[in-house]
Order: C-alpha cells, then sequence, then structure tokens
C-alpha cells in the first residue's frame, strides 16, 4: 500500500483481489494515467499485461518488461491494455521491488514510462473510450 498520489506515468503493482472476471482478478503492474482531481487516495489507472490484446488498436506496445519477474526474459512484450481504465484506491497500490540481488534487502523502486510514451497511452485511452 502506497500512502501518496502518484504522479501520471509511474509504474506500481495493483491487487486486483475482489474483483471478478472478465475485470482483471490477479496482482499486476499498472500505469498512473491521472491523479484524481478531488480525493487525493484515487487514481486512474490501466493494466500491462504480456497476453498480445485482441485488438491491437486499443493498447499500446512497450519497448520492453519495465520490471521483469524472476526468470522473466525482459525482451518479452508488454502491452498496456487501454481498454480497461480503472478509478482505484491508492490502497490497492505498491511500488515495485529491486529484487536484483538475492542478498540484499527489496528496496522500492521508482519506475515511470517516458512522455511520448504516457501521451501515446492517454491518446489510446480516449480512442478505446470513444472520445475521439
Amino acid at each position: 500500500m502506497i500512502r501518496f498520489q502518484p504522479a501520471p506515468g509511474t509504474i506500481l503493482n495493483c491487487d486486483f483481489t475482489g474483483f471478478v472476471a472478465p475485470e482483471m482478478v490477479k496482482p499486476r503492474q499498472v500505469v498512473v494515467l491521472w491523479k484524481h482531481k478531488s480525493n487525493a487516495k484515487l487514481v486512474y489507472i490501466v493494466p500491462l499485461s504480456t497476453t498480445p490484446p485482441l485488438d491491437a488498436a486499443l493498447a499500446v506496445q512497450l519497448p520492453k518488461l519495465p520490471i521483469p519477474r524472476a526468470g522473466q526474459d525482459p525482451t518479452t512484450p508488454i502491452w498496456v491494455k487501454c481498454d480497461m481504465v480503472y478509478t482505484l484506491s491508492t490502497d490497492r497500490l505498491s511500488l515495485p521491488v529491486n529484487r536484483a540481488s538475492r542478498r540484499a534487502a527489496a528496496s522500492p523502486i521508482n519506475i515511470n514510462v517516458s512522455t511520448p510514451e504516457l501521451m501515446a497511452i492517454r491518446a489510446c485511452v480516449a480512442k478505446a473510450l470513444r472520445l475521439t
């Protein structure tokens, strides 16, 4: 759980426990789209997935995995699922941790998509929501 409202473009871990399929139902990484204007405990997010999208026009492919899992190839394709926008509590979010060293304690890291990637994601979300 984080105790702050993360900046747009921040990549975080999200716990989707309690949701019902076909909603997201397992923990996964997400990108923060926007901060909520009037409630500091809420943010708008879109999930990341290694599963190719059914409609490529509704997803943005990132050049590499932002935070590879143990044993996962860092060149695995990753998509931002722009048609799956959520407004979530920051209580569901946590910072990714650096597990590069088995000896070192896992320490939180701050990872962000680039500004051009965030702009592409937002444009794709607008298209997915039929706002453009």
